[in-house]
């Protein structure tokens, strides 16, 4: 599929607080196609090609995008590196506020205990005033380097990181080709048979720890 490319952010709401969501989309005409971005995806760029894997359907695929100028496939690279890195960061925010609020839930409820049992051990009333523990949330914390599957397959260093760290505010559209079957036109294909009998030609002939793997499996169905 042949089209323009736009990226976007919204805000979901999530306990009465607002997050971004990010995702891009491929228009050509009626055509279109929506990919959202997600905490589990990941990617690799290759001068104008961009792979990625996704979950669907509880099954990992992966999917490539061709661009004819390659600045613009590094830069939706660098986009989704930061759409993940926000994302992580802001999870990390939310698991460490609820661990937070429920550690002040546990003390308030351990001071109650200790109050009743005074009140009963003494002969007169005492009354007890309730403290109120403030959550504090580290805002020091740095997010955890997500592994990339699919970075694993292929065996590729982070080479690519000092150029995915340049800012970029709005990425303007960019006409691109998606190398994938036109059978189903309103979706995105995974890598045609032509395209993965190279990829794995390559590995086989030049990483040795993939031929392991693919030995070892081989050994181990016969046995």
């Amino acid at each position: 599929m042949e089209g323009n490319l736009f990226i976007y952010e919204r805000k979901l709401i999530i306990d009465n607080q607002p997050y971004p969501s990010y995702a891009f989309a491929i228009i050509n005409g009626k055509q279109k196609f929506i990919q959202q971005m997600n905490l589990k995806m990941s990617k690799y760029a290759d001068k104008q090609s961009l792979f990625y894997e996704v979950v669907i359907n509880n099954r990992c695929e992966v999917f490539c995008l061709y661009f004819v100028n390659e600045n613009e496939c590094k830069r939706l690279s660098t986009f989704i590196s930061q759409a993940i890195e926000s994302m992580q960061n802001i999870e990390q925010q939310r698991s460490q506020a609820i661990a937070t609020n429920g550690i002040s839930s546990a003390e308030a409820k351990k001071q109650h205990a200790l109050t009743n049992i005074s009140s009963q051990q003494t002969s007169t009333e005492v009354r007890s005033s309730r403290q109120t523990l403030t959550p504090t949330v580290n805002s020091n914390s740095s997010s955890q380097d997500s592994t990339s599957s699919l970075k694993r397959l292929l065996n590729i260093q982070n080479q690519n990181d000092l150029e995915e760290k340049k800012s970029i505010n709005l990425l303007p559209p960019s006409s691109f080709q998606l190398e994938s079957s036109t059978d189903t036109p309103n979706h995105l294909m995974p890598l045609n048979r032509s395209q993965l009998r190279h990829v794995l030609l390559d590995l086989v002939q030049n990483n040795d720890h993939f031929l392991d793997i693919i030995h070892q499996t081989v050994l181990n169905y016969f046995m």
